[in-house]
């Protein structure tokens, strides 16, 4: 993950523009793709928690459930790299390991994530 086209997902999908970023010397910061893995939300917790929040809530949570006829919604939905996560370092969370340029965050807590966005939807309401 220090440069493009080794194994991580935006990197691959645009090495060109990947390397760019990189060689920029622009501060960046990664998030594994182990970690996106695990932020999956509830689509129980989307219809009945973040649907009824706020107005924003009930769009963000229509955008979430609108899946292709293709697709069969299952009970997890994985926020993956979305716009919807408002990642935000913690202290308590595991010290990111430090690349140059960069730093990688491990051992996110996907459910304080959750929390902080249903929190910042209510103060919307």
């Amino acid at each position: 993950m220090t440069e493009a086209g080794q194994g991580e997902y935006n990197s691959d999908a645009d090495l060109e523009a990947a390397a760019e970023v990189l060689g920029s010397g622009i501060h960046v910061e990664r998030i594994p793709l182990e970690e996106y893995s695990r932020m999956t939300i509830p689509v129980d917790e989307v219809k009945s928690v973040l649907a009824l929040r706020s107005s924003v809530g009930s769009w963000l949570a229509e955008r979430l459930l609108d899946v292709p006829t293709f697709v069969q919604l299952g009970t997890t939905l994985n926020l993956g790299d979305s716009v919807l996560v408002p990642f935000t370092p913690r202290a308590s969370a595991q010290e990111p390991r430090t690349l140059p340029g960069s730093v990688v965050h491990n051992e996110i807590d996907s459910n304080q994530l959750w929390d902080d966005l249903i929190t910042r939807l209510a103060l919307l309401a």
